[in-house]
């Protein structure tokens, strides 16, 4: 079962020679998506938990199939 974190950004909270673009960019270039944007400026994210059991799952199964 997938897993997801969240995150809120409070896009009124930007520096002055910024804006709120910016801080969504970064945080796409971390893995989150944005999902939603509040009419008051907020934006929630959400972006997978990866477990590392997967990746070894996944290794194991690359090194059946070789």
């Amino acid at each position: 079962m997938r897993q997801w974190e969240y995150l809120r950004l409070d896009l009124n909270d930007t520096p002055r020679r910024s804006d709120g673009i910016d801080m969504l960019n970064r945080a796409g270039s971390e893995g989150w998506e944005l999902v939603s944007v509040t009419g008051n400026g907020l934006a929630f994210l959400k972006r997978e938990i990866v477990r590392a059991t997967k990746i070894v799952h996944r290794k194991a199964a690359d090194a059946l199939t070789g």
